[in-house]
């Protein structure tokens, strides 16, 4: 697989992160210690894989980039990153202003604006941007157990000093870069290993959440909190029997174009869900859910036709 080649199975995987990624953003509250409700609460873990998902994909391909000289560096950041931040910044005006305007006009919460609000994850991915450069070529098993223990310290840090907001506003790397790190392993040392391990390891993940929010054992707390749960995913997809399942239909090439659109629907499914989502007078997740994702693939298609087409790829971020 070379970096250039579209790689279906890849955009599908996109497809299935982004529709978490709305999913995240739409689940309503679920009594978690009601049997009925035990759906819900594995779609609900499933979601927390959409983003260290989108990291492992990322890295697996940028990691094949060229960085053997001081230009190639620089011509890198310079092809991607512009890309993902003017699109991000545009789209975080709106809710920027809106924000300072219902916090009375202060200009202190005008620095909104700088870390995207919403729009985290493109500060995220940024930072990683940055970082590739530097550890594309290094990465070792070492580094992904060095990643794996970074990342455990920053989510009990979060955990335990409560710093969810700080995260989700500015997007640290640390606390997400064993996903990366992991992308670049597999795209650099293209490990052979049975699917049936990781996928195992998953099985244990959830049953272990379930449990857990029947019985209130504090087991999540401390323990799928610091996310083994996308770990285990990232390595059941990436493996080479997943992608040899994948199969060309219907359902897995609509999924596929969903994810060669994913930026654009991360980038305006915020407007659908502020004016029409949060204010539906349903709580059915699955409503929620589903519109979102259809409105927010209407709005970018219109969008297409009315404007033109750097406009709407290179600062509108509407690609595929």
């Amino acid at each position: 697989m070379t970096l250039n080649k579209n790689i279906p199975y890849f955009d599908f995987l996109k497809g299935l992160a982004i529709i978490f990624v709305v999913g995240a953003h739409t689940v309503p509250k679920y009594d978690l210690t009601d049997i009925s409700n035990i759906i819900p609460i594995i779609l609900k873990d499933f979601c927390r894989c959409a983003v260290p998902l989108f990291l492992a994909i990322s890295a697996y391909f940028m990691a094949q980039k060229d960085f053997s000289t001081r230009d190639k560096t620089i011509g890198f950041w310079r092809r991607y990153i512009p890309p993902i931040y003017i699109p991000c910044l545009i789209w975080a005006i709106a809710p920027c202003l809106t924000s300072y305007l219902d916090w009375g006009g202060e200009l202190y919460h005008l620095h909104l604006l700088l870390r995207c609000n919403w729009y985290y994850f493109g500060i995220l991915i940024i930072q990683f941007y940055l970082l590739l450069p530097f550890i594309a070529n290094r990465v070792t098993i070492r580094w992904v157990v060095i990643a794996g223990v970074v990342t455990f310290c920053c989510n009990v840090a979060i955990y335990h000093f409560q710093l969810a907001d700080f995260i989700f506003s500015y997007g640290p790397f640390p606390a997400w870069i064993l996903y990366y790190v992991i992308g670049i392993w597999i795209a650099k040392n293209k490990p052979v290993y049975s699917i049936k391990w990781p996928l195992i390891a998953t099985i244990i993940s959830l049953t272990l959440d379930c449990v857990d929010s029947l019985v209130n054992f504090g087991w999540r707390e401390y323990l799928l909190k610091i996310h083994t749960l996308p770990l285990c995913v990232i390595l059941t997809l990436f493996s080479k029997q997943a992608q040899q399942l994948y199969n060309s239909n219907l359902i897995t090439n609509s999924l596929a174009r969903l994810g060669k659109m994913s930026f654009g629907i991360y980038l305006i499914h915020y407007y659908i869900l502020r004016h029409l989502i949060w204010t539906m007078p349903t709580d059915s997740w699955s409503i929620k859910w589903s519109i979102t994702i259809l409105l927010s693939i209407a709005v970018i298609l219109c969008i297409k036709l009315i404007v033109p087409r750097k406009i709407a790829t290179n600062l509108l971020g509407f690609r595929g």
